[in-house]
């Protein structure tokens, strides 16, 4: 099983604000296919 590494402050952040479902699932896709893959960014 694989998995991504994010930092504590990046996941604190995420978890103490207000995204709705839709928006975390958004984001979280984003940190998988930039920071998840070892890139810096992803089009």
């Amino acid at each position: 099983m694989a998995y991504t590494k994010v930092e504590n402050k990046i996941l604190d952040k995420i978890l103490t604000s207000n995204f709705t479902k839709r928006q975390l699932k958004i984001l979280l896709f984003i940190i998988r296919f930039s920071h998840g893959l070892g890139r810096k960014y992803d089009v």
